[in-house]
């Protein structure tokens, strides 16, 4: 899926943005939060630009119908908050309500293959109020990737992962189709992990792109 901004005007972004999302890992950093939170609103397609234009595949986006706007965003994935959910919903659960709030076609199957997908198994009968930070980014990441998107958010992925989770993550980034992007907000790179297609700096002023 191509997104595509044209002197694009938000929040936190004083000068007017013109880029692509290309198929790849892009990278997404810098000291500018309020200009990272709202690129990512925008390559979420939950937020259309205050002025300028955003489109996919080559359409503007106010000139879709509601019903191809919708279909647009059920090919977006993105880490849903745990804290909409109450404590006591277990992990399995959680995952299924996912599902079903997305309308896959059998939202039982699909958190099952999650669960079976990042490892969550020994904790799919807790409650969501009992997890650890890193298990319960492991499980936002599995929501996150429920529906195979083709552009997939990721905001802080590293954040409490241990190697185990780490290396399941790059597993399922470097299985992304080809056609596919993954869109990483994050400080910093960590080392030893896998390489960026292109890299966004985010200041102040402006965003300053770097293509590998």
């Amino acid at each position: 899926m191509e997104i595509a901004l044209v002197k694009a005007r938000g929040l936190g972004l004083a000068r007017p943005v013109s880029c692509r999302l290309n198929p790849g890992v892009t990278w997404l950093s810098g000291s500018n939060a309020m200009g990272l939170a709202t690129m990512l609103q925008w390559w979420s397609l939950s937020r259309v630009p205050a002025h300028g234009t955003l489109s996919v595949n080559g359409q503007k986006w106010q000139d879709l119908t509601l019903r191809h706007q919708a279909h647009y965003k059920r090919k977006i994935g993105f880490k849903p908050r745990v804290d909409t959910l109450p404590e006591h919903i277990r992990v399995n659960r959680a995952l299924a309500y996912w599902a079903a709030l997305w309308k896959l076609d059998d939202p039982a199957i699909a958190a099952k293959n999650a669960m079976a997908d990042w490892g969550l198994g020994l904790i799919a009968d807790r409650c969501l109020g009992t997890l650890s930070l890193g298990e319960q980014q492991r499980l936002l990441l599995a929501a996150s990737s429920l529906m195979d998107p083709e552009v997939w958010i990721l905001e802080d992925p590293w954040n409490g992962l241990d190697t185990e989770a780490r290396v399941l993550l790059m597993d399922r980034i470097m299985r992304m189709p080809h056609n596919g992007s993954v869109v990483v907000s994050d400080v910093a790179w960590p080392e030893g992990l896998l390489e960026w297609d292109c890299h966004g700096d985010i200041t102040s002023d402006d965003v300053v792109w770097v293509n590998r």
